[in-house]
């Protein structure tokens, strides 16, 4: 895919409880935002991308036509910021490896997502296994989403993502780390939970099912915000030599952080809940 060229205007994003508005600028003023006289932080001074504003604090990639009269197409949400204005052509950019490995990850814990709610189910049920297989769960959501994927994007990717313009606080880069706490604030509740299990609280249950359900729930669509926006902003603003950059620097976290082999062996704990658990 070939790097689309800056055109007309720049374009300028803004947060506002949750809620995230496109503005045009500096040469055309027709477009209008979901909510007028936000904060705007210039995330893609000169380049032809728009990110549209979605309900509950979603937001995603919007491809329209280029101020033809045509009719705008969004990502499927059903919500169209710019209410039917012809807008702006999105053409993705060249992904680069670093994203591409994140996004691979991102299968590996959308998986475990899945296998954790039928867990949780079971522990209601008073499976006798269960207990055990949350505890692998338990484990993988604290070395490899957190230690190292997360690690990856908190130390590596986000940094850089700021040394390029992309702001922390009112913009997305503070979004994500937010939820990221939001995440590890549920994973310690299903720690306590199971450590209650087993220490013969008949009320646990119910709470790691809860916990469950809202881990899932958050991280799911914390990995298709950033899936559909934050790594495709990385891949238009990062240069080659930076993205190389970017690949050793996760390298090195995966050998610090998880160790060898540790990832071959999460993914193996992975395939053996999926059969167990009949998780496609």
């Amino acid at each position: 895919m070939r790097r689309v060229a800056p055109q007309a205007s720049a374009f300028d994003i803004g947060q506002s409880n949750n809620r995230w508005a496109v503005r045009e600028s500096p040469l055309k003023t027709d477009c209008r935002a979901l909510s007028p006289g936000l904060p705007v932080s210039p995330f893609f001074q000169g380049r032809r991308v728009v990110i549209g504003a979605l309900e509950e604090g979603r937001f995603g990639v919007l491809e329209a036509s280029v101020r033809n009269g045509g009719d705008d197409q969004d990502t499927g949400d059903g919500v169209d910021p710019f209410e039917g204005d012809g807008d702006v052509y999105v053409e993705k950019e060249e992904t680069m490896k670093a994203t591409e490995d994140l996004i691979e990850e991102h299968h590996a814990v959308l998986v475990a997502l899945k296998i954790l709610e039928k867990v949780a189910a079971a522990i209601g049920a008073k499976d006798g296994q269960a207990p055990g297989h949350l505890a692998q769960l338990l484990d993988f959501f604290k070395g490899f989403v957190d230690r190292c994927h997360h690690g990856k994007e908190e130390d590596v990717l986000f940094p850089e993502l700021e040394r390029r313009g992309v702001k922390r606080e009112g913009g997305p880069i503070g979004v994500m780390l937010a939820e990221h706490e939001i995440g590890r604030g549920h994973v310690r509740a299903m720690t306590r939970g199971l450590q209650d299990l087993q220490g013969g609280d008949p009320g646990a249950a119910d709470g790691i099912s809860d916990q469950a359900r809202a881990y899932r729930e958050m991280l799911e669509a914390h990995i298709q915000k950033e899936n559909q926006v934050l790594f495709p902003m990385a891949d238009s603003l990062v240069d080659k030599a930076a993205a190389e950059r970017l690949v050793e620097q996760f390298e090195v976290i995966e050998r610090e952080r998880v160790g060898e082999g540790k990832h071959e062996a999460y993914h193996a704990m992975l395939h053996s809940l999926k059969e167990a658990y009949g998780v496609e």
